[in-house]
């Protein structure tokens, strides 16, 4: 099992070197805190960032991680405890890794079929229905 998740941490990594890295979907919560948690890269001021969004039942709790290494380390830490599933989603390919309950791991990698815009702004631009002049 190990092996397994220390190859897809190593996807990760090198997902991230390359600037590839669109986001992370972790799911499937064994202690049910979180429903799921969403990395998604983000690009501000020249550098990138990665916000952290993590789902309750109610309510969604947002950070800033700073660097790919805070991202490996979050996932390595969620994925030996809590989560089950992960979907990484880059610009070149997309690879799930899904954990049984009987721990056997399976990763599955595909070429992407659409593709995925990464975020450049941390927020939105509003849609107004009446065009401000």
């Amino acid at each position: 099992m190990l092996d397994s998740v220390n190859s897809f941490q190593e996807i990760l990594g090198s997902v991230i070197e390359n600037q590839s890295f669109v986001k992370v979907i972790l799911s499937k919560n064994a202690d049910q805190n979180y429903r799921n948690a969403i990395i998604e890269s983000i690009q501000s001021n020249e550098r990138v960032h990665y916000k952290l969004t993590q789902r309750t039942q109610t309510q969604d709790m947002v950070s800033i991680l700073e660097t790919g290494e805070q991202v490996l380390n979050f996932v390595a830490e969620k994925l030996n405890g809590c989560f089950k599933n992960a979907n990484l989603f880059s610009t070149s390919e997309e690879v799930a890794l899904m954990i049984s309950k009987k721990e056997k791991v399976t990763i599955l990698r595909k070429a992407v079929q659409k593709e995925v815009q990464s975020l450049t702004k941390h927020n939105r631009d509003k849609n107004y229905l009446i065009p401000l002049e």
